[in-house]
């Protein structure tokens, strides 16, 4: 089983993702760690070296790589990996998606509290941050509501999407 989380930057995909994969017993994987790690780089040094394109060109190897290895685990997606050109085909072709819906005020709230860790809003005002999460998001749903799956998380807690989707993941292995 390869379960990909996908959503919008500051939805939750690592920290529920995390969790989910010690309820589960199985291998959690950061996709944008994992970057990382491979480039020897951080994302934003990635962006500010190479530029966004050699950045979405990492991320599309990175879903094949991480697909295509054996065992089951649970991948949190970067927000822009299933918006390019066959890459959220190429994410289902390997397992399932599962797309983490949150409302843009509360995304707007948190990324606002971590601009400087997010290269696509470091230095913009919390204005900015918000036009831009409006503006994106609605480009990026039209991608995000083809997966196989999609979670409402608005008003629900952690530990109640955890549950939902690990006796989701449990009753349909």
């Amino acid at each position: 089983m390869k379960l990909f989380l996908i959503g919008y930057m500051g939805c939750g995909k690592s920290s529920l993702g995390r969790r989910l994969a010690r309820r589960l017993a199985i291998d959690f994987i950061d996709m944008d760690k994992a970057i990382e790690a491979e480039a020897e780089m951080t994302i934003p040094q990635i962006f500010a070296t190479e530029g966004e394109e050699s950045f979405r060109k990492r991320e599309r190897e990175m879903i094949s790589k991480l697909g295509s290895t054996e065992g089951d685990r649970i991948i949190a997606t970067g927000g822009g990996a299933p918006c390019r050109e066959g890459n959220l085909e190429l994410i289902n072709s390997f397992g399932a998606s599962i797309y983490l819906k949150v409302p843009p005020k509360i995304l707007v709230e948190r990324l606002c509290r971590h601009k400087e860790k997010r290269p696509l809003i470091t230095g913009k005002s919390d204005e900015e941050v918000a036009e831009f999460v409006n503006r994106s998001l609605a480009e990026r749903e039209a991608y995000y509501n083809r997966a196989s799956m999609v979670i409402d998380c608005a008003g629900r807690s952690d530990d109640y999407i955890v549950e939902h989707l690990y006796n989701f993941l449990k009753y349909n292995r």
